[in-house]
Formats: structure tokens, C-alpha cells, sequence
């Protein structure tokens, strides 16, 4: 007798489920026809802190014994979905390459939706150097560019002062 009083309670469930699942956080769209379209280079784990050249960025030690630069980015009138992000480091008085080159494939999924931009944070871009001194000027430059899936590509450089 108990069963049959559940049969109510799992028609409810079966009904009911297709709503929940997708009640999940939409991750929307932005106009991009015809929006100007730019790239910001910004510094940050969780958040977006906008830097400019000369500004300061801390160079993190890893677990595994290298360092990195946390960066952030800000993409405006840009399709993320498909889209492919490209970052590189140099030794901004020399021109010499001093990282690990990172490309990471975007999905509007891995961006936070923002008012007017989507938000990428928490890209770490590896080091091949262990402390400012190594720098020619102690200052890094940071280069990074999106190709979204139809081959439109947008740059952004910053020159920053690399401090422990």
C-alpha cells in the first residue's frame, strides 16, 4: 500500500526534471554585429584588475618550484564560442620570448557574461625565468590575441614591471 503512495510524488519528479535541468545559469550572448571589437589584457585570479603599462604584476612561485603571471581578460564585441586565445611573454627589453606560450580554446561556457564584455580570469601564463632580475629591465610583455571561428583576430599588449 505504501508504494502506491509514492507513484504521485514520482509522476511529480518525471514532470518536473526537465524544468530544473535547464534552469541552469544561462550563458547568453552579447551583440557583436557591428561592435567594436577589443581585447584588455588585465591581471587576476577570480577577478579582472585592469593594469596599464608600467603597472606592477606579481610573480607567483608554483608548487612544482616555476613561476607565473595570473592574467585576466576582457573580450568586447567578440564571440568567444569556437574562438581560440593565444598568450605570450617577453622580456620586454630584449624582445626575448621568456614563457611558455599558452592557446586555450573558449567556449561561452569557461567566460562570465558581463554587462557589455564577456570576462576571462585565472589563465596562468608559465615563466621560463625565476625572478625579476632575470628581465633586462625587470619588465615583461605580455601579448595576447583571439581568433574567433570566422579568422577575425584582436590583440592587446601591456609592458608590466614584474615584482616578487
Amino acid at each position: 500500500m505504501a508504494t502506491f503512495a509514492r507513484w504521485p510524488l514520482l509522476i511529480l519528479n518525471l514532470l518536473l526534471f526537465p524544468m530544473l535541468i535547464s534552469c541552469g545559469e544561462s550563458q547568453g550572448t552579447l551583440p557583436i554585429d557591428g561592435a567594436t571589437k577589443e581585447l584588455q589584457i588585465g591581471i587576476g585570479i577570480q577577478d579582472f584588475n585592469a593594469v596599464s603599462d608600467g603597472d606592477d604584476v606579481p610573480l607567483v612561485r608554483g608548487s612544482q618550484g616555476g613561476v607565473h603571471i595570473d592574467v585576466a581578460f576582457r573580450l568586447y564585441g567578440l564571440d568567444p564560442e569556437g574562438a581560440r586565445l593565444e598568450i605570450d611573454a617577453f622580456d620586454a627589453g630584449s624582445g626575448e620570448s621568456v614563457a611558455f606560450g599558452v592557446s586555450r580554446n573558449l567556449t561561452r561556457s569557461r567566460l562570465r557574461l558581463m554587462e557589455d564584455h564577456w570576462l576571462r580570469t585565472g589563465d596562468q601564463v608559465g615563466l621560463n625565468i625565476f625572478s625579476p632580475d632575470d628581465l633586462t629591465e625587470g619588465t615583461i610583455r605580455v601579448d595576447a590575441t583571439v581568433e574567433e571561428r570566422n579568422g577575425v583576430r584582436t590583440s592587446a599588449t601591456v609592458e608590466l614591471r614584474v615584482v616578487r
